[in-house]
C-alpha cells in the first residue's frame, strides 16, 4: 500500500504500511493554525505472542485498500492484513481485517476481525491494543475512565461508578477487567483545549472462555499516556478448528469548537409532577420573562420511560397553541434508549411537534444506556456505541438543523455523539463541583467539548450569583426550573420565573441581545487565544459571542472567584475591529479596572453606536411584573421561613417522606429512595452532633437495615426533641445520605408540642445544602 492521509474535523490521519492497518500519526489542527501531533506510532498498535513469537500486522505493497465515501462518512477498508514476526516472516494463515469509518463531527469507528485460517492454532497470549496519546503541547490533562458495568437499570444515574477529573499524573490498572471508555481533557490556560475519548464496544477475549483472562490499563507516560487492552493475558491454544475474534474500536478527536448553530438562550424547564402542564398564568410570566424555549420534563408524557403520549392530550394541546403565539419553543423529554428513539427515531416527534423549530430533551442521553447483553462472542456484554451514535443521529435529522437537540448524561459522560447536539446539560451527579473552580467547571461542563447548558436544579447553590460568572465564561444557557417535582426537596421549585432566577436574569438579558438565528462564533479563553489581552489572574474568564454575519456581538468578562481582581482585559486579535458598548445593568468591560466577586461585565460589540443601540431596542431589559402564584408562593415561602425559628416548648418530630404518582421504573424508585437519614444538631462552633438515625422505629443509633429505612409515604414515631438533644436551644438537622454521599433531602419535619403544628420543609431558599433540612428551637423548659 502506498501512504496516504484521511482528514475530519480539523483532525488528520496519516497511514503508512508499517502501522498495519493503523494511523501512524494523528495531527489536530486548532485555532489560529496551531498543529498538534496527537499520536505516533512506528509500528502497528495491535499485537500478539504466538508460539512464542511476537506478532504485528504489516501491510505489504499488495496489501489491498479499499476507500470511499457513504452516508456522509470516509470509509477505509483493509481487507486481509498479513501479520509478521520480529524477523519480518510472515505468519502463515494469520489475518486481520480493518474497517475505518470517518465521520465529519470527528468520531471513529473500527471494526477489527481476526482470523486464524488454521486447524493448529498455537499458543497464544498477550493480544493487545496499545494506544500512545501524547498530550506534551498541553499545560494540563483531566480524564475519566469507566468500566463496562454488570447491568443496565435505572440506578445508573444515581450510583454509577465512573472516575473523572482525575489528575495527570495518576494512572489506571484493570488486572481482571477491560475498561470501556476513557475520555482526556487536554487544557492549556487561556488557549485551546482539546477532548479526545477511546472506547472497545466489546467485552471479550481471544479465546472467549474466561472474562476474567484479561486486563487493561491507563497509564501515564513522559508525554502523555498509553491505552492498552489486554485480550488475552492468559495463554491458551486451539481446539482443533480455526479462531476467530472480532471487535469494535472507535474514538472522538475533538478541538474545542467556535462554531455553533445556535447562541445560548433564555431556558425554562417544567418539571412538575403534580400539575404536569404549565397553565396560561404561567405562560404568560415565561413570556413576560423573555423565555425563549420552554423545556417539558418526564411530566409531559403518560409512560415517563417511553413515547409520545401526552398525559392530559387537551392541555398538551392547549400548552403548545399558548407556547406558539407567545414564540417559544417547545422541547420534550426523552430517554435516550427507549424503544421509540432506538427503533424510530421518535417519529412521534412529526406528530406533537415543529421540525427546524422545536425540540427534545434527552434523558439517558450516552452510550451507557446501549448495553447489550453477553453472547458467544462477548462473553462478557457489549456497548454498542456506534449503534447509539446512529440513534442520536437519527434525531438530529428528527429535529432538524434549525431544531434544538440537548443531552444529559448523568456520570456516564461519553463525547461520541457531541456533534449532534446543541447543548450537553451538565449540572446533576458532580456533587456541586462546577462552581469551585475555572478548571472544574471547564471539564464537568464539556464546553470545550460542544455548547453547554447547565440543569440548575438538583443544587441550590447552583441557583445563586456564583454560578453566574462560570455560565457566562462557557456561553452556557442555565435550564431554570417550574414546578415541584418532588415535595419537600431541592427539585421544588416555583411555578412562575421571578423568582429563582433572580441570579441569571441579567445573563439571560444578554444571551437575548444575540437573537434567534444559526451560525455564531464564540470565542472563549479555552477555543482561542489572543482576544482577551493579557490577563494575570487564572480565575478572570471571558468569552465573547458574533453573530452569523459578524456585524455585532457580545463579550462578557467574569471573576470566576469570591475575591476581588485587578484586570487588564482588552478586545485584541479579531476582536480589536469592534468597539464595546455599554448594556444596561453591567459594568462595560471596555472601561474595566477590576472585577468584584463573582461579578460579569457585558458590552456589545459592534463597529458603530447605531448597531448597538439598535440591539437594545429590538431587545429591551424586561420587568418581572408580580402574578398570582408569584404571591401565592412568596407567601407559602414566608410561612416557611417562620418555621424554621420555634418557639420554646416540649417539641415532638414525626418525619414524613412524601411520595408522588408517576411511572418510573422500580429500580430508579429503589435507589432514589435508599436513603441513611440522620437527625443532628449543629453547634455554635459549626460542629455536629449526631442523634441518630431516624427510622420506621424511630430514632436509633446504628444504621437501618433495609426494611427500617422510610420510604415514600412512611412516617416515622415521634422523637422527643428534649430527650434526644437535652435542654436548650437547638439548631435541628435532617441529613440524607446515598450510598455514603450527601444526597437530596426528600423528607418533611412534622414538628408539634401538644398545641401547636409546624411542617417544616425543603425550600430551595431558605437551604443552602440539598442533603440538610434544618430548623431552630428550644426544647424543654429552661429556667
Amino acid at each position: 500500500m502506498n501512504c496516504f492521509k484521511i482528514s475530519a474535523n480539523q483532525v488528520e490521519y496519516e497511514f503508512s504500511a508499517e502501522c498495519g492497518g493503523f494511523p501512524s500519526r494523528i495531527t489536530a489542527s486548532e485555532f489560529g493554525g496551531r498543529k498538534t501531533v496527537l499520536s505516533a506510532c512506528r509500528t502497528s498498535p495491535i499485537s500478539l505472542a504466538a508460539g512464542g513469537q511476537l506478532c504485528r500486522p504489516e501491510c505489504g505493497k499488495p496489501t489491498p485498500v479499499l476507500k470511499y465515501r457513504r452516508d456522509g462518512a470516509r470509509i477505509v477498508e483493509f481487507p486481509r492484513i498479513p501479520w509478521r514476526n520480529a524477523s519480518g516472516e510472515i505468519r502463515d494463515g494469520l489475518y486481520l481485517s480493518l474497517k475505518w469509518e470517518f465521520h465529519p463531527d470527528g468520531a471513529v469507528f473500527c471494526d477489527l476481525f481476526l482470523f486464524y485460517a488454521t486447524l493448529e492454532v498455537p499458543e497464544i497470549r498477550d493480544f493487545k491494543i496499545n494506544i500512545p496519546l501524547d498530550f506534551s503541547d498541553y499545560d494540563d490533562v483531566r480524564w475519566a475512565v469507566r468500566k463496562h458495568p454488570p447491568k443496565l437499570d435505572a440506578t445508573q444515574i444515581q450510583s454509577a461508578p465512573p472516575e473523572r477529573f482525575l489528575p495527570y499524573a495518576e494512572s489506571r490498572v484493570f488486572p481482571e477487567e477491560l475498561f470501556v471508555d476513557a475520555g482526556f481533557n487536554a487544557m492549556r490556560r487561556n488557549a485551546p483545549s482539546f477532548y479526545t475519548e477511546f472506547f472497545i464496544e466489546g467485552n471479550n477475549t481471544l479465546f472467549n472462555e474466561d472474562i476474567r483472562e484479561v486486563s487493561s490499563s491507563v497509564k501515564r507516560t513522559p508525554s502523555g499516556f498509553e491505552l492498552e487492552w489486554n485480550f488475552q493475558k492468559v495463554p491458551r491454544a486451539g481446539k482443533s478448528r480455526p479462531l476467530h475474534w472480532r471487535n469494535r474500536l472507535g474514538f472522538l478527536m475533538r478541538p474545542a469548537p467556535v462554531k455553533r448553530v445556535h447562541p445560548p438562550c433564555s431556558l425554562y424547564q417544567y418539571i412538575d409532577n403534580f400539575r404536569r402542564f404549565p397553565d396560561r398564568e404561567q405562560i404568560e410570566a415565561l413570556a413576560e420573562a423573555g423565555a425563549q424555549v420552554l423545556v417539558m420534563h418526564d411530566c409531559w408524557r403518560l409512560d415517563t420511560q417511553n413515547g409520545g403520549i401526552p398525559y392530559d392530550l387537551k392541555r398538551f394541546r392547549e400548552m403548545r397553541r399558548l407556547l406558539k403565539q407567545k414564540g417559544i419553543r417547545l422541547v420534550l423529554y426523552v430517554r435516550g434508549n427507549e424503544i421509540s428513539v432506538i427503533e424510530d427515531a421518535a417519529e412521534w416527534f412529526d406528530t406533537r411537534l415543529t421540525k427546524d423549530f422545536d425540540g427534545l430533551y434527552m434523558d439517558y442521553g450516552g452510550p451507557a444506556g446501549y448495553l447489550c447483553p453477553p453472547d458467544e462472542n462477548f462473553i462478557g456484554g457489549r456497548t454498542a456505541f456506534r449503534h447509539y451514535y446512529r440513534c442520536m443521529k437519527s434525531l438530529r435529522e428528527r429535529v432538524g438543523k434549525k431544531g434544538l437537540f440537548f443531552c444529559h448524561t448523568g456520570p456516564l459522560y461519553s463525547g461520541i455523539a457531541t456533534g449532534f447536539f446543541d447543548g450537553y446539560t451538565s449540572g446533576e451527579g458532580e456533587r456541586g463541583i462546577l462552581i469551585r473552580g475555572r478548571r472544574e467547571h471547564e471539564y464537568f461542563s464539556m464546553s470545550a467539548v460542544s455548547p453547554g447548558t447547565m440543569w440548575t436544579a438538583a443544587f441550590p447553590e447552583y441557583g445563586s450569583p456564583r454560578m453566574t460568572p462560570f455560565l457566562a465564561a462557557a456561553a452556557q444557557a442555565p435550564h431554570l426550573p417550574i414546578g415541584k417535582q418532588i415535595e419537600s426537596s431541592s427539585l421544588r421549585h416555583p411555578p412562575v420565573p421571578g423568582i429563582s432566577d433572580g441570579a441569571f436574569r441579567g445573563l439571560l438579558a444578554v444571551w437575548r441581545l444575540l437573537g434567534d438565528r444559526t451560525g455564531y462564533s464564540c470565542y472563549t479563553d479555552f477555543n482561542s487565544e489572543g482576544l482577551f489581552g493579557a490577563p494575570k489572574d487564572p480565575e478572570e474568564a471571558h468569552c465573547a459571542i458574533l453573530s452569523p454575519d459578524g456585524r455585532c456581538g457580545v463579550c462578557l468578562v467574569s471573576n470566576c472567584s469570591g475575591k476581588k481582581m485587578e484586570t487588564a482585559f482588552r478586545p485584541t486579535g479579531l476582536l480589536a475591529k469592534y468597539r464595546l458598548y455599554p448594556i444596561p445593568g453591567f459594568a462595560n468591560p471596555r472601561e474595566l479596572k477590576s472585577l468584584d466577586a463573582w461579578q460579569v461585565a457585558a458590552g456589545i460589540l459592534a463597529k458603530d453606536a447605531g448597531t448597538a443601540r439598535e440591539l437594545l431596542r429590538k431587545h429591551p431589559m424586561r420587568e418581572m411584573p408580580e402574578c398570582a402564584a408569584a404571591s401565592d408562593y412568596r407567601a407559602f415561602l414566608g410561612r416557611q421561613a417562620a418555621c424554621r425559628d420555634l418557639p420554646a416548648g416540649k417539641w415532638k418530630l414525626r418525619v414524613f417522606m412524601p411520595s408522588r404518582i408517576t411511572s418510573h421504573e422500580q429500580s430508579l424508585w429503589d435507589d432514589l429512595y435508599n436513603i441513611d437519614l440522620t437527625l443532628r444538631v449543629r453547634k455554635k462552633d459549626g460542629s455536629l452532633q449526631t442523634l441518630g438515625f431516624v427510622t420506621k422505629n424511630g430514632l436509633r443509633k446504628k444504621a437501618p437495615a433495609e426494611n427500617e429505612k422510610l420510604r415514600p409515604g412512611d412516617r416515622s414515631p415521634e422523637i422527643d426533641l428534649g430527650k434526644a438533644a437535652g435542654p436548650g436551644k437547638h439548631r435541628f438537622e435532617l441529613y440524607s445520605e446515598h450510598l455514603g454521599e450527601p444526597f437530596y433531602s426528600f423528607v418533611t419535619a412534622e414538628l408539634s408540642d401538644g398545641k401547636n403544628r409546624f411542617s417544616v420543609e425543603f425550600m430551595n431558599e431558605l437551604e443552602p445544602d440539598r442533603a440538610v433540612l434544618h430548623w431552630n428551637s428550644t426544647t424543654g423548659c429552661e429556667k
